[in-house]
């Protein structure tokens, strides 16, 4: 089986497993999650997106509720567009009072010498504010410079 033949064969598996059948398969997700790589999971949802009306992660959410939803919508969501993932987690630490300082310091660090860059042009895509202006308004001293020298020059 060629290997386009094999993501379209997964998404539709994808599909028959948990988009509007009431219950979701959740083992079929688990299985499918945690035995394919990063780049095939990538291919399978855009070939699943090509095959249904919603996103794998919407179709998710709209099956699933609770922990589960969030342990399976989460390496879906890193898979599908791992930049946005990263943007939404960083978003997080700035909603409600004060900054999640751990989920701020863990994300910028990790992604540094990944894709930050990336990941700083989609929260201000999806948030319409800049990353920078939050940590100047959220943080101050030599931790705002911290954070502001890993995200780079603005």
């Amino acid at each position: 089986m060629s290997s386009f033949h094999f993501y379209v064969f997964l998404s539709r598996f994808c599909l028959k497993a948990g988009e509007g059948i009431g219950k979701a398969n959740v083992s079929t997700f688990i299985n499918i999650l945690t035995t394919r790589s990063g780049p095939q999971l990538s291919k399978t949802f855009q070939h699943y997106a090509a095959i249904s009306d919603l996103t794998l992660p919407k179709a998710l959410q709209l099956e699933l509720k609770g922990d589960i939803e969030d342990c399976l919508t989460c390496p879906v969501k890193c898979a599908w567009n791992t930049p946005a993932f990263f943007a939404e987690k960083l978003f997080v630490p700035y909603q409600g009072h004060g900054t999640r300082d751990h989920t701020l310091i863990r994300i910028l660090v990790s992604r540094s010498e990944v894709d930050l860059q990336k990941v700083i042009e989609e929260y201000r895509a999806m948030f319409d504010r800049t990353l920078h202006e939050d940590i100047v308004n959220d943080t101050k001293g030599h931790y705002q410079k911290v954070l502001l020298a890993l995200c780079g020059p603005y």
